[in-house]
This record gives structure tokens, sequence and C-alpha cells, in this order.
């Protein structure tokens, strides 16, 4: 999908009144063309055109649609190598690991979906030609992967406070068996959330794919993608990340009750903990930072607060190419943030064998109940410094 798809789809949504408006490439970028071009559906019904053939519009590479190309390509490849890492170690998964190659495959699928592609400029009246007006030309699968990966991210969130929080009720709830169900959870979740939009497709007597907005239903909408891309995920995120603050400091401030020794060196476990804690606060960051404002700027123009013609301005299209970015930077954070990622892929791509450590998960640790003895020791010190 390219920015100026986005562009009609939200200036649909910002013009409540529209009935009808077509996803041509050409009348995306001229919103007077779009509007020369709508039709009642009286207007439709007068005539009926044979579509027994497909046509296509033209891509338009500009720089902007080589930079979709770029983001796609990356996303693609990083997303596939966190799967392959991942799937060499199936056999030691913990829940974070599932959530993580949970989280790459959704951003597969949205970097797969970013890539511009032409659009159907007259398409056959077929089950083949129904699926891709609804499906393809609708963005659908893009979308979907989107909005999964925040949910999934949500999950992940939660995992980690728990892991921290309270380690034991963590091996008790986030096991192999109940994270799988978890994210099939997520995925119905994010197919669900994302249903509304190829009843929304439809094609027209003359062989067109078209968005058809009812006036009534345009504003909800718009409100309900607000909620279920920003507000519900962010506010998740931001919650489970400062109670996961809270328990760290919490903890710390038992160790230092119990007068533990500062050269006392942290075990292997707790520097693992660290590091993937350390690494989820980047990756929720990054999410926040990528999505917040086009999601925002969109649902102001829905208010009226912006003009629609922000939507074709230069800005719009960069924030859509920065939510876009999303989708190719956890395996970049992974990479760079997490050694032993580092270690996986030079084991993966130089074929190393007999690491110590290679059958052990990659993202978490099934030995959390280590933490939970260190503070209970902790506990125990105190109160008897105390006593």
């Amino acid at each position: 999908m390219t920015t100026e798809g986005y562009h009609a789809s939200a200036w649909v949504t910002a013009t409540g009144g529209i009935s009808t408006i077509a996803m041509d490439r050409e009348k995306a970028i001229f919103p007077t063309r779009i509007e020369r071009n709508l039709s009642t559906e009286s207007d439709m019904d007068h005539t009926k055109m044979s579509c027994d053939s497909w046509e296509w519009n033209a891509l338009r590479w500009g720089i902007f649609d080589c930079i979709q190309v770029l983001i796609g390509v990356f996303g693609i490849i990083g997303n596939l190598l966190v799967i392959v890492v991942l799937a060499k170690r199936r056999g030691a998964l913990h829940s974070m690991d599932i959530l993580v190659g949970a989280l790459a495959i959704a951003d597969l699928i949205s970097s797969v979906f970013i890539i511009p592609v032409p659009t159907s400029k007259r398409i056959p009246r077929t089950p083949l030609g129904l699926f891709f007006c609804k499906m393809i030309d609708s963005r659908y699968f893009l979308f979907h992967g989107l909005r999964t990966s925040s949910y999934i991210l949500m999950a992940m969130g939660a995992e980690r406070y728990m892991a921290v929080a309270h380690p034991l009720n963590h091996m008790l709830v986030f096991t192999s068996r109940r994270s799988k169900i978890a994210i099939m959870l997520l995925w119905l979740a994010g197919i669900l959330s994302a249903l509304f939009i190829p009843f929304v497709f439809v094609i027209t007597p003359q062989c067109t794919c078209l968005y058809r907005a009812v006036p009534s239903v345009v504003f909800p909408i718009g409100i309900f993608n607000y909620l279920v891309t920003v507000v519900l995920p962010i506010s998740t995120l931001l919650l489970t990340q400062g109670l996961t603050a809270y328990s760290l400091h919490k903890q710390r401030t038992i160790a230092k009750r119990a007068q533990i020794q500062k050269t006392d060196k942290p075990t292997f476990h707790i520097v693992a903990r660290n590091r993937v804690i350390k690494l989820m606060l980047i990756v929720v960051s990054t999410y926040i930072i990528c999505f917040t404002p086009n999601m925002t700027a969109y649902f102001l123009v829905n208010l009226g607060v912006l003009p629609i013609t922000f939507i074709w301005s230069p800005l719009s299209s960069s924030l859509i190419l920065l939510m876009f970015l999303n989708s190719c930077a956890n395996p970049i954070i992974y990479t760079i943030r997490y050694p032993p990622f580092r270690k996986a892929l030079k084991e993966l791509f130089c074929g190393a064998t007999g690491s110590p450590r290679s059958g052990a998960p990659l993202f978490g640790h099934n030995s959390e109940s280590v933490k939970s003895t260190t503070i209970k020791e902790s506990v125990s010190k105190a109160n008897g410094i105390k006593a």
C-alpha cells in the first residue's frame, strides 16, 4: 500500500457525508478529482458493464514509494531471521520467546503488504475479483498485521510484569500451552477488530472496487480505530511498564534493607532478566513513537481540528512511513541491544554448534523462580537483622 491509499481512506473518514469513494491511486492524489468522480447508488445502477477482464493502475514511483519498499524488504528479512532463530530453539521456548515469535510473524505480514502493488482499475465480479477487492485493495492484511502486533506487544508487557512482580504465578500462568492459546486469542482479536474493512469495499456495476462509507458509522469507526490502535495498547503498555519499574524498585529496596554486599555479582538469570526488561522498554518506546503521531493526526482530522488538506501534505506521508517503520524496527533493536540474539544470528550464519546454551530460551528463562528465592532470602535476612 502507498501513502496515497491511506490519504484516500482517511479523507473519506474525515468527510463523513460522502457515500461512496473510489480507491483509485490517481484519484487519491487529487481531492477535487475524487469529488468529481463520486457516484450515488442511482448513478451506478443506470449502466451495467461487462466485468470480464482486469485492469490495473500504474505505480507511480515517488520518494515515499521507494522508502516503503525499503521498509518492507528490511521488515521481511529481519522478521524472517527472528522466526528462524526461534524455530531452531523450538524445543526450549519460554513464554517470552513464543510472544516474540508471534510478534515477528505479525510484523512479517505487515512488511509484506507495506510493499506497494498496483491497485485495480477494473475488476471482474468473480470470487477471485471479490476477494481481491475486499482483502487486497482494502489493505485488510496490512491493518490486521499492524493491530495484531500491537495486541501481542500488550501481552509481552503483561508477561514481563508477571515475571518480575509475581514470578511464581508467572510460572503457572504463562506456560507454553497457555501462551500459545493467548496468541491465538490475540490473532482472533486482530481479525475481529479489522473485520469491518472487507464489508465496506464493494465491486460496483462499473467494475471498480469502491470504499463505501456510510455517513452514520464513519465517525464511530474513526473513534473505534483510535481506541484499538492507540489508546488501548499504549495505556496498557505504559501501565505494565510502570508496574514493572515499581516492582523492581521494591526488590532493590528489600535487598538494600537486607544489607546485601554491593560487591556481590548478579546471577546470570538476573542479568538476563534485566536485559529483556531494557529490551522491552526500547521496543515499547519505539511502538509509541511510530504509531502515535500518525493515528493522532488522522483522529484530529476526523474531529475537524486539523484541515482536510493535511492528509495530502508531505508531513502526513512522513507520519505514515514512520508508522510503517515499526514493522521492521524490532529485529534491528534485537540485533543492536540484545547480545544473545546477535550470538544466535552468528550461530545461524556461521554454522556454530555445540554452544552450551544453544538449547536454552533466547528472550526468556524458565528459572524465574531463582529470582523469587533470592527475594525470599533477602526478606529473611532483613527480618533477622530487625530481630
